[in-house]
């Protein structure tokens, strides 16, 4: 039945972890298939076309899958390849940028929004074109980007002395402008979250659209009758890179054991 399909989720490596465990909170019934590109993460140093190539391979191995639903669970994708998709999945996709731009909107009260991302990201305009399209009241957005995040993550490290420079050095430039809200433009970054409230204060909104994907997610599946009631679906991983340090560092991530990750060469 279409009900017990999975949901596939994808990235260019762990941070899209932030998206499959909202995924597990808000519909703990779904069987998810993700795929960690960690054998070319970051996408952020990469070329459009190199982009183009690593996202559509993945998405053929998911539709392999016989997914129900796919989940751009990766800012870059959805910047770049989004768009170029054309029908070529049969299934709702769902990318991260128009829920982080509605939530900053939703939550800035002087319009003033600052973005974090990767330099792909950033270059490709998605998110200001995006924001402009949705308001009308003249919204002003600075980016910046931050290529010095993803690696740091990656390897674990989200905290300390070099995480406090780098981060600050990347923050103050949008502080300086007047940002009341922040979108996290990268789901690696939410694992910053902490040291960026330390360095900004409580006064600046922070914009993870995480669980506002979920819920919209939900709602889909839900006005399609496609919600599962499978208890304790069992969730797969899949890598292009090394899969036990996938498996260590993606249960720190997504707060549960993961027991197997399976390599896969596309």
């Amino acid at each position: 039945m279409d009900k017990y399909r999975g949901i596939g989720v994808f990235d260019s490596g762990l941070g899209g972890l932030t998206v499959a465990s909202a995924i597990t909170k808000i519909l703990p019934n779904e069987k998810i298939y993700y795929f960690g590109d960690t054998a070319n993460v970051p996408y952020g140093n990469k070329s459009e076309g190199q982009i183009v190539k690593y996202v559509l391979d993945i998405i053929e191995f998911l539709k392999a899958k016989e997914i129900k639903a796919l989940v751009m669970a990766c800012n870059t994708s959805s910047a770049v390849v989004l768009p170029r998709l054309n029908g070529n999945v049969k299934a709702p996709v769902l990318g991260v940028i128009e829920f982080a731009s509605r939530m900053a909107l939703d939550e800035s009260a002087n319009e003033v929004i600052g973005v974090v991302a990767n330099p792909v990201t950033v270059g490709s305009g998605a998110y200001v074109r995006t924001i402009k399209g949705i308001s009308m009241n003249g919204t002003i957005i600075h980016q910046q980007a931050c290529p010095r995040w993803v690696p740091l993550i990656e390897a674990g490290i989200f905290d300390g002395e070099e995480v406090e420079k780098v981060v600050r050095e990347d923050i103050e430039p949008l502080l300086e402008r007047n940002i009341d809200t922040l979108i996290l433009g990268c789901t690696h970054y939410p694992y910053f979250a902490p040291v960026i409230r330390r360095i900004a204060g409580d006064g600046l909104k922070i914009i993870n659209p995480a669980d506002s994907l979920a819920y919209q997610l939900k709602k889909i599946l839900s006005d399609s009758q496609k919600l599962s009631d499978m208890e304790n679906p069992e969730h797969e991983f899949y890598v292009s890179g090394n899969a036990e340090d996938f498996r260590i560092n993606g249960s720190r991530f997504l707060g549960k054991e993961i027991k197997t990750v399976h390599k896969v060469t596309l």
